[in-house]
């Protein structure tokens, strides 16, 4: 699992998935905090929310590719 995450995060889509979902996520905290209640607080809120969703989901189909290509690699050194 350490190696997945490794070798994900040393391809370009893995990197971006994971910092935007890093980014956006704790981006939640302030704005939850200084704009609670207003319209500014929840469309900020619900922007935060989609790009961590979308940035958690780049960052898994990288991590697909990648287990996919170790599976093949190592498939490959067992023949």
């Amino acid at each position: 699992m350490k190696k997945i995450f490794l070798e994900t995060m040393k391809t370009q889509q893995g990197r971006t998935g994971f910092y935007s979902m890093v980014i956006f996520t704790l981006a939640l905290y302030p704005i939850s905090l200084f704009f609670a209640g207003t319209y500014i607080g929840k469309v900020g809120m619900l922007a935060c929310s989609m790009a961590s969703f979308f940035g958690a989901q780049t960052f898994f189909q990288a991590s697909l590719v990648v287990r996919s290509f170790l599976e093949k690699e190592e498939e490959n050194n067992q023949h």
